[in-house]
């Protein structure tokens, strides 16, 4: 080969691996910044009246990552869904999206999914349909008892530690001894 063929083929050569190097760390450059982005999820709450509320849970979840999606169902819908998925209890969540890309606490695979339940009182147990925990708060007091310790005490307990049931203030009962 003559001098002129070599540094073609050279040039040539050159020309390849410079190319296929630039396609590899450019192929690795994206994936690196598919991978550091945050997750793109969408959120699924299942909810019940009166049950324990996963406000802080969402709220740390979407700390975590992009939700591009919320929805929220109640009663027979979240029944429904719960049934069809194999939860055991409502108020829960489903996490759908780049779940691998998180780690909240508390959550458990499901599949391509993610899903947490609360089985904090009160809550739905889906298989019966029923809501568990209810607390139920009757005050007895009479007006005339002077050294009669203040009767409110336990229900100011109960909401402090968030009770749902106690937060309503419902039930309040007086009866007076006649």
């Amino acid at each position: 080969m003559k001098a002129r063929e070599l540094i073609a083929l050279g040039t040539v050569i050159l020309f390849i691996l410079v190319v296929s190097n630039f396609t590899v760390t450019a192929a690795r450059y994206v994936g690196f910044l598919s991978a550091s982005a945050p997750a793109r999820i969408s959120l699924t709450v299942l909810d019940c009246e009166g049950c324990t509320p996963l406000d802080a849970v969402v709220s740390s979840i979407k700390g975590e990552a992009n939700v591009v999606g919320e929805t929220s169902l109640l009663g027979g819908e979240a029944l429904a869904v719960a049934r069809e998925m194999g939860i055991s209890s409502i108020p829960a969540i489903i996490v759908e999206g780049d779940v691998e890309k998180i780690s909240p606490s508390g959550f458990e695979e499901a599949g391509e999914m993610l899903v947490y339940e609360s089985a904090t009182p009160p809550y739905v147990d889906v298989a019966s349909g029923e809501t568990r925990g209810l607390v139920e708060l009757i005050y007895l007091k009479t007006s005339d008892c002077e050294v009669c310790p203040d009767s409110a005490g336990p229900g100011q307990t109960l909401r402090a530690r968030g009770s749902p049931s106690a937060a309503t203030g419902k039930p309040t009962t007086e009866k007076r001894r006649t």
